[in-house]
């Protein structure tokens, strides 16, 4: 990722790290939520398989590093949308 956007400049890096703890977390609570639906669907089927928890953790695993991008992306847009990150913090 750039440090810096290239059409207005800003900072999108951070200082602090605040940039990735709430990225972090919604992709852990999507992992969370891909496996919780991963599994009532299994329970849906009917019996379940010794296998059953590590195709669960597969789904929540593949879930959290594939949303990661987009979750820091999303994240970045509310912490610029909410004033967090300004045009004067880029330029410092």
């Amino acid at each position: 990722m750039r440090d810096a956007c290239s059409v207005c400049g800003l900072n999108l890096v951070g200082e602090d790290g605040a940039q990735y703890g709430g990225a972090v977390s919604l992709s852990y609570g999507a992992g969370g939520i891909a496996a919780l639906v991963t599994l009532l669907l299994w329970l849906q089927v009917g019996q379940l398989p010794r296998w059953t928890v590590w195709v669960v953790l597969a789904v929540a695993l593949i879930t959290v590093i594939g949303s990661f991008r987009y979750s820091k992306a999303f994240w970045t847009w509310l912490l610029y949308r909410s004033g967090e990150l300004d045009h004067e913090a880029a330029d410092r």
